[in-house]
């Protein structure tokens, strides 16, 4: 154990990230996520945790809230989110109906395709910009990793981005990791990138003369609708053979519970998103089915993780999504599932669907120093909580808040987002010279955004550049945040 902790601390360590990253100590209630310390505190080192006590050391910062790891979200089309929510008038049976209407077109492909340059360059190439956007709108809403951006050089050093650049090992190239985020799997770039899914986990073969590259995981949407024809891609894709270890299926709205039961004992993982599941399709996946279901070989159950899809017809971000999903909870057939299993879904299960959770998703020496700090839910039962009830409220600051609760949010030790005080504590003074102000549902917050290609442009450059191109378009910039 020894050996492994040093190995991965040395190797966090090789990656650079930008200022900000130094040796402190946070107290608070910790979440990692399946323990909970009441007050304790977390070391760290630059990029990676170094302890985890549940003595607070003396020089803790305490940040009078719940410290819990970086929210990792795996569904999300990030360039996407500047733009406003997108209400149709009626409900779809599948995905491909959507696509089709021509009010998508018009509200949303249209204005993506010009904005990055698909109708030939004509507003010039706002990639980066819109990049920067989504990169910002989800740290803001507590994850730290995503998923859907593209453009991981454009921000290196902000939030990780899993399929382009995690910045987890030294000298990583933009697009090298190995992990892939397919929309469509059933219609591969070449025969090799088949070949490359059903070989997830393998050493790297030739196919037809292509080095394709070794993957460690892959998610793909599949079975997003209610009819027949999307359980039908279910069975497609289990006829290209993927229903491999390290393969995890997105969506699954019309899966019924045989699936559910493939899935789990073929290793399969599930990313389930509520919001936009139910906003264009009137349901969303059959959890209880999914949360039954479990492999003979050893009783284990589904991995599920949770994720928002996207801001038009999800939810804003990671922490919208699980207080959606806390709603739901409330009744059959989602009561099933417990507050813990909702922080686990964010957490330490996406990770593990990555292939990351031995560098992600939890607190604990060795891992990266991705951290977020919540508010306490205050206690109201008489005298002292117990320490299931101190566990529940703990899950609660989580599941029950919204962003402008989000205290501080580090990333690879770097403190990227957060109060004021708090981020007055952990950068220097030259450092917060260089930070911007937002509101977030009318809480200051400052923002440490300089990364990148945007080492010297200040956020509100940037915003007041996407404002005039969606101007352009009669379109007003999405808020990083839906309050109400």
């Amino acid at each position: 154990m020894t050996g492994r902790w040093c190995l991965c601390v040395l190797v966090l360590c090789a990656v650079a990230r930008p200022a900000g990253a130094q040796t402190y100590a946070l107290r608070g209630t910790i979440v990692s996520p399946s323990d909970v310390i009441r007050d304790g505190s977390v070391s760290v080192s630059g990029p990676a945790i170094a302890q985890v006590s549940a003595t607070p050391v003396a020089t803790a910062i305490d940040v009078n809230g719940v410290i819990f790891p970086g929210l990792v979200d795996l569904h999300n089309h990030i360039t996407w989110n500047l733009f406003p929510r997108w209400k149709p008038n009626r409900l779809f049976a599948n995905r491909y109906e959507w696509q089709e209407t021509a009010e998508y077109a018009e509200v949303l492909s249209g204005p993506y395709a010009a904005l990055s340059g698909g109708l030939g360059n004509r507003l010039n190439t706002y990639s980066c910009d819109m990049n920067r956007y989504g990169e910002l709108k989800e740290i803001i809403n507590g994850a730290t990793a995503t998923v859907g951006g593209g453009q991981g050089e454009c921000l290196r050093g902000l939030a990780r981005n899993l399929d382009g650049l995690t910045e987890l090992t030294p000298n990583q190239a933009p697009g090298t990791e190995p992990y892939r985020n397919l929309v469509f799997p059933l219609q591969p770039f070449n025969p090799c990138q088949e070949q490359a899914i059903r070989d997830i986990g393998k050493p790297v073969q030739d196919c037809a003369g292509v080095k394709s590259p070794t993957l460690n995981a892959v998610v793909a949407h599949l079975g997003e609708g209610i009819d027949a024809s999307a359980r039908r891609e279910f069975t497609m894709a289990e006829s290209h053979g993927f229903l491999v270890p390290g393969f995890s299926i997105i969506h699954g709205v019309g899966l019924q519970r045989e699936h559910f039961q493939k899935m789990v004992e073929a290793g399969v993982g599930f990313v389930w998103s509520p919001r936009s599941n139910i906003e264009l399709y009137g349901r969303t996946a059959d959890l209880a089915s999914a949360k039954a279901v479990r492999d003979p070989k050893d009783s284990k159950g589904l991995t599920i993780a949770i994720a928002p899809d996207w801001s038009p017809s999800g939810s804003s971000g990671m922490l919208a999504e699980l207080a959606y999903a806390e709603r739901l909870r409330q009744s059959a057939p989602f009561n099933a599932v417990t507050e813990q299993d909702l922080v686990e879904m964010a957490t330490v299960n996406p990770a593990k669907l990555a292939g990351l959770d031995g560098k992600i998703g939890r607190i604990a020496p060795g891992l990266a120093s991705d951290l977020i700090v919540m508010r306490k839910v205050p206690w109201t039962g008489s005298g002292q909580p117990n320490d299931a009830q101190a566990k529940t409220l703990a899950y609660q600051a989580l599941l029950l808040q919204t962003p402008a609760d989000l205290r501080l949010v580090i990333i690879g030790g770097v403190p990227v987002f957060g109060e004021t005080a708090l981020m007055s504590k952990l950068l220097s003074s030259t450092e917060m010279l260089q930070t911007e102000t937002i509101t977030v549902c009318g809480e200051t917050r400052v923002i440490n955004a300089k990364a990148g290609q945007f080492k010297t442009t200040a956020w509100s450059t940037t915003a007041l550049r996407l404002k005039n191109a969606l101007a352009s378009l009669q379109i007003g910039l999405a808020d990083f945040v839906e309050c109400n």
